[in-house]
Formats: structure tokens, C-alpha cells, sequence
């Protein structure tokens, strides 16, 4: 296994996957939950990953965006690029689908209420989150 690989599944999960797409140099900017604080991390927070393409047209980007389609997955991931700011955003699909299905929530609200009364799903969503970032850093 290599050091990177290493250092990867040795982060926080969401971490790992934002050290990915950051060291490959596919993003400009980017922002991910739950973020690891000076308390720690809380892994009952679902995560939400939100990032800009370097180049959204590039072959590397539309690789990427294919990986994560294709990323064998016990829960399930959407991914989306938002209209009103061209960033690019992944969620658990379970929290995409609970917002469209009541518009009064965005994801962020379905995440937190998830938090709540499911922490266990937040768990287990952030141990997909690491091992789709040590997927990501082999096959792109």
C-alpha cells in the first residue's frame, strides 16, 4: 500500500477525500463536513462535500465525476453541480432524496435532522467517505 494511501485511510474521512481532489489538482475551491475541530471530529454529522473544477471540462474532472457514479456503495451518492454558483456538491442520495421530497429542508437541515435521530447513519456515511477517497486516489 502506498504512503499516500496511507495517509489518506489515517485522516478524518472527509478530510481524505478533500486531500484527494486537492492533490490531484482538480479543484480550485472546496469545503466539506463535518470538519475536524479542535474538539475532534463528529462522525455522526452526514457528510456534505461541496467544490469548483480547476476545469469541470477537463478529462481528470469528468473522470472523477464518473468514479463516483460507478463507486460500489452501500448507501448511495449524488452528485450534483449546483445552478446558482457552478460548484459541485456531494451528498448520502438518502439526504438529497429527503430534500426534494420536503422543500421546506435543504440538505443541510435533512443532514442535521438525520444527525439527531440517526447518528448511526452519519457513521456509516463517513466510513464510505474515506473509502471512496482511497478509491478516488487509486483510479484517478
Amino acid at each position: 500500500m502506498s504512503n499516500d494511501i496511507k495517509d489518506i485511510e489515517n485522516n478524518s474521512n472527509v478530510q481524505s477525500f478533500l486531500k484527494v481532489i486537492k492533490q490531484k489538482q482538480l479543484v480550485t475551491w472546496f469545503s466539506g463536513r463535518p470538519a475536524l475541530t479542535p474538539l475532534g471530529l463528529n462522525d455522526s454529522i452526514v457528510p456534505i462535500i461541496m467544490w469548483s473544477f480547476v476545469d469541470e471540462e477537463s478529462d481528470i474532472s469528468k473522470r472523477m465525476l464518473f468514479l463516483i457514479d460507478e463507486f460500489k456503495s452501500d448507501i448511495g451518492w449524488k452528485v450534483e453541480r449546483l445552478k446558482y454558483n457552478a460548484r459541485w456538491r456531494l451528498v448520502p442520495l438518502r439526504v438529497f432524496e429527503l430534500a426534494q421530497a420536503h422543500s421546506e429542508y435543504n440538505v443541510f437541515d435533512v443532514a442535521g435532522i438525520l444527525e439527531q435521530n440517526e447518528p448511526e447513519f452519519g457513521q456509516l456515511a463517513n466510513q464510505e467517505m474515506g473509502k471512496l477517497a482511497a478509491y478516488l486516489e487509486r483510479a484517478l
